[in-house]
């Protein structure tokens, strides 16, 4: 009964989140209109339901995180990322790729964050690259530098981090200094790792990672225009920072 009765939630948030979306470009977009319905041309009120009910997003045990990890990881807003890099730091990435598939070398690049009407601006932030087995080359092939015509993109997953060479306020977003950004591996509905999250912070478990989706672009100097990298996962980093936000739950912030 158990397993029935959880099988049953998670189906019916899962057809929540199908019934907000619509498809573009191959990529999952939230739907923001939400269109009237109750009623069908001659039936009773209630049938054949159209209407879009918006989700609550007050999760319990949450109260610590307002006003900056839900204003960055909002799940009702598609915030956009624009990475503006030279030539020699994307190549310099590329050939640390080469070097060892496995680096967290940091390389220098420009960050602008838009969402809620606000846009943010971080010059000389880090952009590494991310993932264990699913760590792949965001451009061409091994040995190959960056190419501005029929350039050969690749989803990669990368972590910028906002203050790894600028330790000012100036070079933090309403209190974050990192953002993990993950392509949708193996999931063509664009939704199974942040349904999870959803869904343990729904039930308070304060320790899941806040999460939400982005939209992403990456420009390389001298390029004619900035490569749409498409909709990503933007996950609260797990360091020092994410343990210092609950140090009230877990009792302490001083430990690994």
């Amino acid at each position: 009964m158990r397993r029935v009765g959880f099988f049953a939630i998670a189906m019916m948030l899962v057809a929540a989140l199908s019934v907000s979306c619509v498809r573009d470009n191959d990529f999952i977009l939230p739907d923001t209109e939400q269109p009237d319905g109750g009623k069908d041309d001659g039936g009773e009120e209630g049938d054949n339901d159209t209407t879009i009910y918006p989700i609550d997003y007050n999760y319990p045990n949450s109260d610590w995180a307002v006003g900056e990890l839900d204003w960055v990881f909002d799940m009702s807003v598609m915030p956009e990322i624009h990475i503006e890099i030279s030539v020699d730091e994307w190549n310099a990435l590329l050939s640390e790729f080469d070097r060892d598939p496995d680096t967290n070398e940091y390389v220098h690049c420009d960050v602008k964050f838009e969402s809620k009407g606000e846009e943010h601006n971080f010059d000389d932030a880090g952009l590494r690259l991310r993932g264990n087995t699913s760590r792949r080359r965001p451009e061409g092939n091994s040995g190959e530098m960056h190419q501005s015509d029929n350039t050969d993109w690749r989803h990669c997953h990368f972590m910028i981090n906002l203050r790894k060479y600028q330790k000012d306020d100036a070079h933090e977003l309403h209190n974050v200094r990192k953002l993990h950004l993950k392509w949708h591996k193996d999931d063509s509905a664009y939704c199974r790792e942040l349904y999870c999250y959803d869904l343990f912070r729904r039930y308070g478990i304060w320790t899941a990672a806040y999460s939400s989706y982005c939209r992403l672009w990456i420009h390389v100097e001298g390029d004619k225009e900035a490569a749409y990298y498409g909709v990503y996962e933007m996950i609260e980093a797990i360091d020092d920072k994410y343990v210092k936000k609950r140090k009230d739950m877990f009792g302490d912030h001083k430990h690994n």
